[in-house]
């Protein structure tokens, strides 16, 4: 029953996450900070079990996706400073989400691994 009620939160959750960003440029995608959000919590949860490998290689993506948001934040005038401070709003509300239910997270995880398998 939690997790039924959960599922649609995650879904309003991070996709309200960049809902004012989306309000100042339609063809801005959030993907970048929600799955570099995503990555950086993984490269943790990975150091933190002794798998090295994995959480370089999600360290490795979420260094790269640091530096696409950065980038899309500097096209619309911003500073890479705001971008850094966006980036961890996204990393504090899905480590909340994760605390609640990691399931939720992981499947959202996946998708981020389809959008950027490297």
């Amino acid at each position: 029953m939690a997790r039924a009620i959960l599922s649609p939160l995650i879904f309003v959750a991070v996709s309200t996450l960049g809902q004012a960003q989306m309000q100042e440029s339609p063809k801005h995608s959030d993907y970048p900070f929600q799955c570099g959000a995503i990555f950086v919590i993984l490269a943790e949860a990975y150091g933190q079990s002794g798998e090295t490998a994995r959480a370089v290689g999600y360290k490795s993506k979420f260094d790269d996706l640091s530096r696409r948001a950065e980038s899309e934040f500097e096209k619309l005038g911003r500073t890479k400073e705001e971008a850094r401070g966006y980036m961890q709003e996204h990393v504090t509300k899905l480590s909340l989400l994760a605390k609640k239910d990691a399931s939720l997270v992981a499947n959202f995880a996946r998708r981020c691994n389809e959008l950027f398998p490297s």
